[in-house]
């Protein structure tokens, strides 16, 4: 049912939600699923969920986009996780050929890194085989590494990723 995009799924996804919403591991799970889908442009939902998570934007108008967000917590390494970092195995969204995942992948590491940046590092780690991507996708995201580069605020073991890969040459690593 994740993958469907439809009415129904909202439905059985606020329903759970809502149902195991004090446990902790079931949060993580669900939030999982919420990253991982393939429903197309749900990097759009989760920009909304993050910011409205981390008291980034306005409260969001979607009940169901509010509860998934009440139910994120930044400090949470496990919940981040499993929203941002897991975000990266959404092929459909991550990937979106309008750069609209690598963007967003981009501002929740810089979120992320300023609360912990270990867990900000470790978010990092899908643009570490950019060169592998075709050119297109390659510019995109030589484009967020480079605006993270340029953002001054990144922590020590951040930093050194996002160089690191920005140093890359001729599709073979340095790292």
């Amino acid at each position: 049912m994740n993958g469907n995009d439809c009415w129904e799924r909202n439905e059985m996804m606020n329903e759970f939600l809502k149902k195991w919403s004090k446990d902790p591991n079931v949060v993580v799970k669900y939030l999982l699923l919420e990253s991982t889908t393939d429903i197309p442009n749900n990097a759009e939902r989760l920009r909304h969920i993050f910011e409205a998570g981390t008291g980034a934007g306005t409260e969001p108008a979607d009940a169901s986009v509010a509860a998934v967000a009440a139910a994120f917590d930044i400090t949470m390494p496990n919940k981040v996780y499993a929203l941002c970092r897991a975000f990266s195995a959404s092929n459909v969204n991550f990937h979106a050929v309008d750069g609209s995942g690598y963007r967003l992948m981009a501002d929740m590491i810089l979120a992320v890194d300023k609360v912990n940046a270990q867990v900000g590092s470790r978010l990092a780690s899908p643009f570490t085989k950019w060169l592998k991507y075709d050119v297109a996708r390659r510019v995109l995201m030589k484009m967020e590494l480079e605006r993270m580069m340029g953002d001054g605020g990144l922590s020590p073991n951040t930093l050194e990723i996002v160089s690191k890969c920005l140093k890359q040459e001729g599709g073979r690593s340095k790292m």
